[in-house]
């Protein structure tokens, strides 16, 4: 039998982890969203241009991808002149789990 009180203390305990991680599977659950992960995966790195070029995803849906993205901590960013490059935040400890998962989407 499940003690009530004790899951309720483990689950509102780490409230934040959860939050997070349903905001990680809000966004793996949008097709363009998950090409986009997909493409950061095999490219290693890309820019928000060369994203929308390579997936079914508009300019504009990118960006805020993007965006929610970052807000997670699910992308890290680096800055060349004018440009910005995104790649995935491989130490996110729920990126690091579904890695291995999402790679085989790739095959």
């Amino acid at each position: 039998m499940v003690n009530v009180k004790t899951l309720q203390k483990k689950l509102f305990s780490n409230s934040d982890e959860l939050r997070g991680g349903a905001e990680v599977f809000d966004i793996l659950g949008n097709e363009c969203r998950l090409e986009m992960v997909l493409a950061l995966m095999e490219a290693g790195e890309l820019s928000s241009w060369d994203i929308a070029q390579v997936t079914n995803c508009t300019p504009s849906a990118v960006s805020q991808a993007l965006a929610m993205m970052k807000r997670t901590r699910m992308v890290e960013t680096r800055r060349e002149w004018l440009n910005i490059y995104y790649s995935l935040n491989t130490s996110h400890p729920l990126i690091k789990k579904l890695l291995p998962i999402l790679s085989s989407l790739l095959q």
